[in-house]
């Protein structure tokens, strides 16, 4: 299962199946999971696993380009869903591999490329009909946070890896087209080694290249051609890391789970893309700041100016903490309606209210900083 997919169905046959991107991959067939927050938890012993090898799901790889004047959420362009994305953004989720992309601080404009691809080799699997499984080591006393048990793990290789390239158009043409190339090899199971020399010295030119994958030894990459080589050099070994999880309720195996966790309701889409979108913006903001900050520090270290520093440094502090509280006063927003503690005039009222309001002006704006 890929996180380049869009909708992973079934819906028809379990109404309550969910799924989610393996940004956590300590996750594994019985693990229970926090579905208000998107963590997992302990995990619960099962008779029976059923596993499957050589999935034909295809492979999937493509290049996506950057545009112009732009900063865009890069978990939107890897297709994670947007429950997750929130639960990210938010700091409720664990950051590991794919995820901490949020964090990438280079531009991006119309020299950015993302290549995405995803390989699934095998899963493992609950069977399909509750009564059928039986549990080994039964759960505490109902205090457990899960709302949710994974009941199927896709295992392979996903990553996504952003190159910069030059500000030089005939190179980028070129550049393009070799990536065409590589990820039409990668697609159709043909060896990334077939590439000329020609082409591997047109992939020399790109500026700057980050990998972002659930396989930690990715990450430390910084040539596409290396990622393509170390994919075909280890195809063995590539069945052992999640991808992607399948959650079902936790009432379909426990009835008797009462626990006040036994609830969970999906945010409108209005209401999950309207919170995205604002703390997606503030974070940018808090980002652009802090560089600002960062960038400048150097005049500030002459002795006439750092009483100016100090003020800024007094400033900086406080958006700060009231950015932090923001994103607290918002995690317990989406908590409370993802338990369907709240109703949605209660969630608008409190989404848009005037000290929120001011706080992202300032945000914006860096109003009050003479950096």
């Amino acid at each position: 299962m890929s996180s380049l997919e869009t909708e992973k169905t079934s819906k028809d046959i379990f109404p309550s199946e969910t799924h989610r991107a393996a940004i956590d991959s300590t996750g594994r067939v019985g693990s229970l999971y926090d579905g208000y927050r998107d963590c997992i938890l302990q995990r619960l012993e099962f008779h029976k696993i059923e596993e499957t090898f050589n999935i034909s799901e295809p492979r999937q790889c493509e290049v996506i380009h950057g545009q112009h004047d732009r900063n865009p959420n890069i978990l939107k362009i890897m297709r994670i869903e947007e429950e997750l994305r929130l639960s990210l953004l938010l700091n409720m989720s664990k950051k590991s591999g794919t995820d901490t992309m949020i964090d990438y601080c280079q531009p991006i404009n119309e020299y950015t490329r993302f290549i995405q691809y995803s390989s699934v080799k095998r899963e493992e699997k609950l069977p399909d009909n509750p009564a059928n499984i039986k549990v080994v080591n039964r759960l505490p006393p109902f205090s457990t946070a899960a709302t949710h048990i994974i009941t199927k793990v896709y295992f392979g290789v996903s990553f996504t890896v952003i190159l910069q390239l030059p500000n030089v158009p005939n190179a980028v043409a070129a550049i393009d087209k070799v990536l065409t190339t590589l990820c039409n090899r990668l697609q159709n199971h043909q060896s990334a080694y077939l590439l000329t020399t020609y082409e591997k010295n047109i992939l020399e030119k790109i500026v700057h290249t980050k990998v972002y994958s659930n396989i930690s030894h990715f990450r430390n990459l910084t040539k596409i051609w290396d990622v393509c080589c170390l994919i075909q050099q280890n195809q063995c070994y590539l069945a052992n890391y999640p991808i992607s999880y399948t959650l079902r309720s936790m009432k379909e195996f426990f009835p008797e789970y009462h626990g006040e966790n036994a609830q969970f309701n999906i945010l409108p889409e209005e209401f999950n893309e309207a919170i995205e979108n604002y703390v997606f913006q503030i974070t940018v903001s808090m980002k652009t700041l802090e560089n600002s900050m960062t960038r400048d520090m150097p005049k500030f270290l002459c002795e006439h100016l750092k009483r100016q520093f100090n003020n800024i440094e007094t400033q900086w502090l406080d958006v700060k903490n009231k950015f932090t509280n923001e994103i607290e006063r918002l995690s317990k927003l989406v908590v409370e309606n993802r338990s369907s503690r709240t109703n949605n005039f209660t969630t608008h009222n409190r989404l848009y209210n005037n000290e929120q309001m001011m706080m992202q002006t300032r945000i914006y704006t860096g109003e009050g900083f003479n950096i």
